[in-house]
């Protein structure tokens, strides 16, 4: 099979690992990878690729408009150039197919490979509806993208069911995580200056690992933990946003020697400061614009055997399954209640942690590249000539 892929997220090799496996499960798989060459994010810069990938199949082309994963556009000469040297059987594009690229994305593939399946890989788990003009906009752009696609892969099973029901699809859609992780990265003790960057003296560590915005619900693990001082914890904040200096002026002071905030870290070095906790913490708030899609530190977590508790918003119940212990999202006494209970159970802590262990090899890389390429075949014996017939966005 030859597969083309389009989609920003695979700029890094972290991210790259997904193929990487997919193609040691099937060595007979072409492969090439389109990635927009300057787009700014986290990991700007680098250019490493994920073993055994090669450089020419990952294929970084010139963008335009690169402030958004929204608007911006590959070079289309450029991206028609690789279609039609390329010839792919499949095409799957990871852009929404409302944004900019994905459009672009499915108008050239449809055009250039047009014998082509055309596969979505999609997040959406809200029916928003913007304001006018940008709905008309949105519903033009995904009717367009999606008529004719072979299959769509859904983040979580809320995408899904927003799919066939609010956006009218009809045709095979399966539900897959977007990324897997590497079990190996994440067993065995933790280095030694790790260990001594998270301060522990051998209290249990709790952790957040993320984005510090409101609805990822740090201020609310803040609060349970101030309610139980009297049991010996230790917090680990991992993380950047618009919080970070509430979180320092307020608590970091406050909570000298049980709190250690450390910014943001390159993916390759989060499994080490894993290594490192008791407990991770998932308390993300559902608001308007956004609910939790996957969660993916949750099964990062699950691979270094630590206990998992999440809060009940968007995917995260889901994603945790019966791995780990869930509450009501802002239910900041219940979420005290777990930790206070678990702080104080070493045993119940390690029968969270063997479970979280079992649950974590269904996301290794190995497990979710035989699931696309096991989907990727599925649809394209299904192969079918679909038009969207009914778009809500």
């Amino acid at each position: 099979m030859r597969l083309l892929v389009i989609g920003h997220s695979y700029q890094t090799a972290y991210y790259q690992q997904k193929f990487a496996a997919m193609k040691a499960a099937d060595p007979s798989l072409e492969l090439r990878i389109v990635v927009p060459q300057g787009m700014k994010s986290l990991w700007s810069g680098d250019h490493k690729l994920a073993p055994p990938l090669v450089s020419q199949e990952v294929l970084r082309l010139r963008e335009f408009f690169g402030t958004s994963h929204m608007t911006f556009i590959f070079d289309p000469i450029s991206l028609i150039k690789v279609i039609r040297d390329f010839k792919p059987d499949s095409i799957l594009i990871e852009e929404d197919p409302h944004s900019l690229s994905g459009l672009e994305s499915a108008l050239f593939a449809r055009f250039c490979a047009p014998k082509a399946e055309l596969i979505f890989f999609i997040w959406d788990n809200l029916a928003r509806v913007p304001k006018f003009p940008l709905r008309i906009i949105k519903r033009l752009f995904t009717s367009i993208s999606m008529r004719r696609v072979s299959g769509m892969i859904c983040g979580n099973s809320e995408a899904m069911q927003l799919l066939q029901t609010v956006k009218g699809y009809k045709g095979p859609a399966r539900v897959l995580p977007q990324l897997g992780i590497d079990p190996e990265q994440y067993a065995g003790a933790a280095l030694p200056r790790i260990q001594t960057r998270v301060g522990s003296s051998g209290e249990p560590v709790i952790a957040f690992l993320g984005r510090l915005v409101p609805e990822k619900g740090v201020l609310n693990l803040i609060q349970a933990l101030h309610g139980i001082q009297d049991i010996p914890w230790k917090l680990l904040i991992i993380g950047g946003g618009p919080l970070s200096a509430v979180v320092r002026s307020e608590w970091e002071t406050l909570w000298k020697g049980r709190l250690t905030f450390l910014d943001p870290l390159p993916h390759e070095e989060v499994a080490e400061f894993l290594k490192c906790i008791d407990i991770l913490v998932l308390p993300s708030l559902s608001v308007p614009w956004w609910k939790e899609q996957f969660g993916h530190v949750l099964i990062e977590a699950m691979a270094a055997g630590k206990v998992l508790i999440g809060s009940s918003s968007g995917a995260i119940p889901e994603v945790v399954g019966d791995a780990g212990l869930i509450f009501r999202e802002g239910d900041v006494p219940m979420l005290r209640e777990l930790l206070s209970r678990l702080l104080q159970s070493p045993d119940e802590r390690s029968q969270w942690s063997q479970k979280a262990l079992a649950r974590s090899r269904q996301f290794s890389h190995d497990a979710v590249a035989r699931a696309y390429l096991d989907a990727l075949a599925s649809f394209r014996r299904t192969k079918l000539s679909f038009a969207t017939s009914r778009v809500f966005l």
